[in-house]
C-alpha cells in the first residue's frame, strides 16, 4: 500500500451511501469511497454523511493514522486468511473422515449381504425340508388309516373264528373242533337235558 494512500475502510467505520461523494479541502481533491490522499495531513474524527471532514497539519496525527491503517489492514487480512486455511483444513479432515466412514459402511453392507445370502439359502433348505416332511406326514396318515382298517378287519375275523358261549367253561371249548360238537357234548351236562334217541321210522 502506498504511504500517501490508505484504505478508507481501514480508517473509520464509515456509513456512506453508495452514490454519495465527499470532498476534502480544495487543495487535496475529491474523496472516493475506497481511497483518500493524506499527503502531509491527517483526518481527525469520523466522516459522516453531509459534513466536511476537519483537517489539521499534524505529523503525529499522520503517523498515528498510518499506524492505525497498517494495523487495521493486518487485522482485516490476516484472520480472514487464517480462517480460510482453517476451513480448508477442516473440510479436508472432514472429507477424510467421511471417506473412512463410507468405506466402513460399504464393508458392513458387504458383510450384511453375505449374511443375508447365507440366511436365504438356509431358509430355502428349511422350506424344502418342511415341504417334504409335510408330504411324508400326509403319506403316513394314509398308511395309518389303511393299517387301522386292516387291523379292524383282522380283529373282526378273529372274533368270528373264535366264538365264546356264555355259561360254558373256557377249557371245555378247546377240546372240540366245531360249535355243534361243543353243543352236543356240553349242553346236556351243563343244562341237565336228556336227549332221546330217535328211532328209525319204518316204511309204509
Amino acid at each position: 500500500m502506498s504511504p500517501s494512500r490508505v484504505s478508507l475502510a481501514a480508517q473509520w467505520p464509515f456509513r456512506l451511501r453508495p452514490d454519495s461523494r465527499f470532498h476534502y479541502h480544495r487543495s487535496i481533491g475529491p474523496l472516493s469511497l475506497t481511497e483518500a490522499p493524506v499527503a502531509g495531513r491527517a483526518v481527525q474524527g469520523p466522516l459522516e454523511y453531509g459534513r466536511q471532514p476537519v483537517l489539521q497539519d499534524n505529523c503525529q496525527a499522520q503517523l498515528e493514522l498510518r499506524s492505525y491503517a497498517t494495523s487495521a489492514d493486518t487485522i482485516l487480512a490476516t484472520p480472514f486468511k487464517v480462517s480460510v486455511n482453517d476451513m480448508a483444513q477442516n473440510t479436508k479432515t472432514n472429507a477424510d473422515l467421511l471417506r473412512v466412514d463410507v468405506a466402513a459402511i460399504r464393508d458392513d453392507l458387504k458383510d450384511l449381504k453375505l449374511r443375508v445370502t447365507a440366511a436365504e439359502s438356509r431358509i430355502s433348505r428349511v422350506e424344502d425340508f418342511n415341504n417334504s416332511q409335510s408330504q411324508k406326514i400326509s403319506d403316513m396318515k394314509k398308511m395309518v388309516a389303511t393299517l387301522q382298517s386292516q387291523l379292524m378287519e383282522q380283529e373282526d375275523q378273529n372274533l368270528r373264528s373264535n366264538p365264546r358261549i356264555f355259561g360254558i367253561p373256557e377249557g371245555v371249548v378247546s377240546n372240540y373242533k366245531s360249535v355243534p360238537d361243543i353243543l352236543i357234548s356240553s349242553m346236556p351236562s351243563a343244562l341237565q337235558l336228556a336227549f332221546d334217541r330217535l328211532r328209525a321210522r319204518e316204511g309204509p
